[in-house]
């Protein structure tokens, strides 16, 4: 969706934040399930020295696929769809007005403007969406399997034109 990570697949325009270069951390759904599936499995306490239920008692955990800028995102696509960059209509958007323009919108009742502000707001220039230079990853621990870039760059397109055709199905206007 256009109002994440910039991509419009239709008109085939990408909207960088700033220049597209601030990696974030971000994660594949088939990922998230692995991830919550192998932490329900782990035994409550510690068995032979293993991770265990226990050890996430009252935290989070962080999983991930991918940390990755957009222009990386950009590059899959390009790799995915056989696109050239010059197939493309690229724009730029400072963090900040974007950040802001999704709070007016947000303000205003479009709630198109939370997607907006969530996902600008790990692009900001102090990396704050690249947990894993703070955090402690869990994939590891929980067995995860690295996932394939371009195997979910061609999901992701895929399924945006899916969900225009569900959309044009259930957008029938009532007079």
């Amino acid at each position: 969706m256009p109002h994440t990570w910039g991509f419009d697949f239709d008109t085939k325009t990408l909207t960088l934040v700033d220049d597209g270069k601030v990696k974030q951390n971000t994660t594949t759904f088939g990922q998230l399930g692995r991830a919550v599936a192998a932490l329900l499995s782990l035994p409550i306490t510690k068995e032979q020295g293993s991770a265990c239920l226990e050890d996430y008692k009252n935290s989070s955990i962080y999983v991930f696929s991918f940390c990755l800028s957009q222009r990386d995102m950009f590059a899959s696509v390009l790799r995915v769809t056989g696109d050239k960059e010059s197939d493309w209509t690229i724009e730029h958007e400072g963090h900040q007005e974007r950040y802001n323009a999704g709070l007016v919108a947000m303000k205003g009742g479009d709630m198109t403007g939370f997607a907006i502000v969530m996902y600008t707001r790990v692009l900001f220039p102090d990396e704050g969406g690249a947990f894993e230079k703070t955090r402690e990853l869990a994939n590891l621990a929980l067995g995860l399997p690295e996932d394939d870039l371009d195997e979910a760059t061609k999901m992701a397109v895929d399924g945006a034109a899916e969900m225009k055709e569900r959309l044009k199905k259930y957008s029938t206007k009532k007079e």
